[in-house]
């Protein structure tokens, strides 16, 4: 997670995608709060997932839902294609050390949501989506997730 904050402001993990920045002062303004997560590209990334999406790209068996279209648009093009297929296979080979999104992670939703609360801002929930995993086999552990293990 990348935070720019005022003085005197902190940010909060109260797991399971809650997050808070507390500390927030009456005349706060408008600050860019980013959300991005580094971590092991192949966590949960398998010669598995390159067969759905080569079973989408024909049009066997399309992906049902935007987070497995997310995950498998490893090169954030907004679409599925075979190049997304021959990144996830580069990195599973060891070839590259990235997608060409340049994050592992996306999150959804992907506009935040911000509540105040006195001198408090709720960040809302959001739900991580690893890229290359069309599955969902990735491991999160959110104290790792956040020292920026996954």
């Amino acid at each position: 997670m990348i935070l720019d904050l005022p003085q005197g402001a902190n940010f909060e993990h109260k797991g399971n995608g809650v997050f808070h920045i507390n500390g927030m002062p009456d005349d706060f303004g408008f600050y860019k709060i980013g959300i991005k997560a580094g971590g092991n590209i192949l966590n949960g990334v398998t010669t598995g997932d390159i067969t759905l999406i080569h079973r989408h790209i024909m049009g066997n068996s399309p992906l049902s839902n935007h987070f497995k279209l997310t995950a498998a648009d490893v090169d954030c093009d907004g679409r599925v294609t075979v190049l997304d297929m021959i990144q996830i296979r580069r990195a599973i080979i060891g070839q590259i050390s990235e997608f060409g999104c340049k994050t592992n992670y996306k999150f959804w939703p992907e506009n935040l949501e911000f509540y105040w609360e006195g001198s408090r801002v709720n960040a809302g929930e959001y739900i991580s989506i690893k890229l290359g995993d069309v599955n969902n086999s990735a491991v999160y552990n959110s104290s790792s997730f956040l020292d920026g293990e996954h």
